[in-house]
C-alpha cells in the first residue's frame, strides 16, 4: 500500500538509539488517520522486507560499534547511523 516494502516503524523508545538517531514511528492522528513515517528497508547492505528478516539482521550486528539502517520516509530513502551507548567501565579499588 505504501509503495515500499519494509518494516513499518510503530514505536521508538524515548532516548533510545533509534530516538537519538532521529527515527520517527508511524501513528494515528486524533481523527484516527494513519500518519506514516519511517519504514526500515535495510540493515547495513542487507535488504529487509519483513520483521523476521529485520530481527535476523539486527542480531548479526555489534551495535555498540554502531550500525546503519536504510529507511524510507515520505518517498525518500536514506541511511541512518544508529549506535548503542557504550557502558562505562568502573575501576574497582
Amino acid at each position: 500500500q505504501l509503495g515500499v516494502r519494509g518494516v513499518l516503524l510503530t514505536d521508538v523508545a524515548k532516548n533510545g538509539p533509534a530516538d537519538r538517531a532521529g527515527l520517527r514511528p508511524s501513528y494515528r492522528d486524533p481523527d484516527g488517520t494513519p500518519v506514516i513515517n519511517d519504514v526500515i528497508i535495510g540493515v547495513g547492505k542487507a535488504r529487509v522486507t519483513k520483521l523476521s528478516e529485520l530481527y535476523a539482521q539486527l542480531d548479526k550486528y555489534e551495535w555498540a560499534d554502531g550500525g546503519t539502517l536504510v529507511v524510507a520516509r515520505g518517498g525518500e530513502r536514506g541511511q541512518v547511523d544508529v549506535a548503542q551507548p557504550r557502558p562505562e567501565h568502573r575501576q574497582r579499588g
